[in-house]
């Protein structure tokens, strides 16, 4: 049986998917059996199987319930994306004061794949961004490790990129211009 995962632009099979994210086929299926529309994996794998015809199913990731270390090393370890593995980024936009003033910044975290990381920038999330200079980033590292600015997650956001020829200074800018990169998800409310 055929699964597309539309978030990834893959396709492969469901023996691929169940060996990786240690499903077994016999459940998936039976989940999806007497008429149901989709089926979730076991709870917090943020895993759900959409029914598409008898041959084909569609696969999302919920990456809101957390175990994003987890969903990524399963997805890296299908057989169809072997040679070329997929990192997540999670955006956060950080608020707090800094004598006196309000500032918001907006950090990128490449999760499984720091050296992707795209720049953190100054600007909180309905402010205009820009990139800091060292002097300012080290400024905003100061004020995130002394805990003056907290993380609000409800403005958290996730995309997923292939690791291979991933450019962060033009993801970056992409993403400054178009306010997206290839999201996939957000927390927000």
């Amino acid at each position: 049986m055929k699964v597309k995962i539309e978030e990834l632009n893959l396709e492969t099979t469901l023996e691929d998917v169940c060996l990786s994210f240690e499903l077994e086929e016999e459940e998936v299926l039976e989940g999806l059996s007497n008429n149901q529309e989709y089926f979730e994996g076991p709870a917090g794998d943020g895993v759900t199987f959409y029914k598409i015809d008898k041959d084909v199913l569609e696969m999302e990731f919920n990456f809101e319930r957390g175990f994003w270390e987890e969903t990524m090393y399963h997805i890296n370890h299908l057989k169809v994306v072997k040679d070329n593995q997929f990192m997540l980024i999670i955006k956060d936009s950080w608020y707090g004061e800094d004598e006196g003033e309000d500032v918001g910044y907006t950090s990128f975290e490449a999760l499984n794949n720091r050296e992707c990381e795209p720049d953190s920038l100054k600007g909180g999330e309905y402010e205009e961004k820009f990139f800091m200079t060292d002097k300012e980033e080290e400024h905003y590292y100061h004020l995130r490790n002394e805990e003056l600015i907290d993380r609000d997650s409800k403005y958290q956001e996730f995309y997923i990129e292939k690791v291979e020829n991933f450019d962060s200074d033009k993801w970056i800018k992409e993403w400054i211009t178009t306010g997206r990169g290839s999201y996939i998800q957000s927390t927000g409310w």
